[in-house]
């Protein structure tokens, strides 16, 4: 991977005056407040790779992202990087059951996020998502999947029969 620097360069009459390295403080404001437009992409991309996860959770927040910074995103080790990138639209677009399976395999509060919104990966299958994240052996993602209204009926009615009394009772609520 190439060695990228994050500086400020201040240039007078085209000639630079001022080169200094920023700390990751630093950077992490400026990703916090650079504005989330079409022109920022390419800023979001260096970001993405920036060794900070505070840096990279502000950039998984922003909507003009590109694949290639979203695809770097989904493959970041920070819970909290994987926490902003589900809730982020170009992302929802692009995932793919790859991407969603390491993720939630990484927590459990990651695939309770995707439990409760099966329905906005637009490039998988809700069944076989839904199938996948039932398969985790946690009660509260089986919660967050009965609890959603969309999650398939044959998921529902597994769930309607799991020992933990609200899940097969929100299960059986949603089947009607």
């Amino acid at each position: 991977m190439a060695k990228i620097e994050y500086r400020i360069v201040v240039l007078e009459d085209g000639k630079e005056v001022l080169s200094e390295s920023l700390s990751c403080e630093l950077i992490h404001t400026i990703a916090t407040f650079y504005p989330d437009k079409p022109s920022s992409k390419l800023f979001f991309k260096y970001a993405a790779m920036h060794p900070s996860a505070q840096v990279r959770e502000q950039i998984a927040y922003k909507n003009q992202l590109d694949e290639e910074s979203c695809r770097t995103l989904a493959e970041d080790n920070s819970v909290s990087v994987l926490k902003y990138l589900l809730q982020n639209n170009p992302f929802k677009e692009i995932a793919t059951f790859e991407n969603i399976e390491r993720i939630i395999k990484k927590d459990s509060e990651l695939a309770t996020a995707v439990a409760q919104e099966l329905e906005s990966f637009k490039s998988i299958d809700i069944f076989k998502l839904a199938e996948l994240v039932a398969s985790q052996n946690d009660p509260t993602i089986a919660l967050a999947l009965a609890q959603n209204k969309r999650t398939p009926k044959k998921i529902l009615r597994d769930l309607s029969m799991h020992d933990d009394p609200l899940i097969s009772d929100l299960a059986r609520e949603n089947l009607k």
